[in-house]
């Protein structure tokens, strides 16, 4: 199976070093592709990213610059910041080995958070993580990639306007945004990228294609790295709030 592993970073986040040495001892044979989205900061081995949507021009100037062949897998570089980075990387090696590479899917973190809100599906995946397993898949998830970040933002409803503002101004240890800036230009590229991952998902979703979770064949693994997960987040915002006193 020919895969391909591309990531969006932002900057020279040294995290980053120690997880392409993580992803290159589970993933020995994988191509790496790392684009950069800091202005005039790729390395000679990376693509200069645009910035234009955040990540998500990000992962479409990826796919476009690199074969389409074989399973593709995007990340975010937040992985190796405010994920469990060794535990998800060989989570992802063990589904690999078990991948359907047939059907017309693409698997990823899912969330299931309800329909109160007519913006956000139900499901939709985070957008931290996509695996692509084909070359329809790809293509699905391109076109529709392009489409959602290039549509004009439309006036949000008041309860998903809401939505927005609570979850990234949440001072909860256990819920919410994770990032540390809360000023006015941060807080709207967030509502901007929460925005495009409901609707890139929900646009997949009309496609034709199915959104499934990479827990999908162990659950219970799944649900203890997404509870790590948010343990972690928890001790990082309690550092934060010592830090700041």
């Amino acid at each position: 199976m020919k895969l391909q592993i591309c990531i969006v970073r932002y900057g020279k986040n040294r995290s980053l070093l120690s997880g392409l040495d993580l992803l290159r001892s589970q993933f020995p044979k994988a191509e790496i592709t790392v684009i950069n989205n800091a202005p005039l900061e790729a390395d000679l081995q990376e693509i200069q990213g645009s910035n234009l949507a955040f990540e998500f021009s990000g992962y479409l100037e990826l796919l476009e610059n690199r074969p389409k062949q074989g399973v593709v897998i995007l990340l975010n570089d937040t992985l190796f910041k405010h994920h469990f980075a060794g535990g998800w990387v060989r989570f992802i090696r063990s589904f690999l080995e078990v991948l359907s590479t047939e059907d017309k899917v693409i698997y990823g973190d899912i969330r299931w958070d309800g329909t109160t809100l007519v913006e956000r599906p139900n499901p939709f995946l985070a957008s931290w993580l996509f695996v692509i397993p084909n070359e329809i898949s790809n293509e699905v998830f391109r076109s529709t990639l392009r489409d959602v970040i290039q549509m004009p933002i439309p006036k949000m409803s008041a309860e998903y306007e809401l939505f927005l503002t609570e979850w990234l101004v949440s001072s909860g240890l256990w819920k919410g945004w994770q990032g540390s800036e809360k000023d006015t230009v941060t807080i709207e590229r967030k509502k901007k990228c929460i925005y495009w991952e409901h609707q890139l998902s929900a646009n997949l979703a009309k496609s034709g294609v199915e959104l499934r979770s990479i827990g999908e064949k162990n659950r219970v693994g799944y649900w203890v790295l997404r509870w790590v997960d948010r343990i972690k987040i928890g001790f990082w915002r309690i550092a934060c709030r010592f830090a700041r006193i």
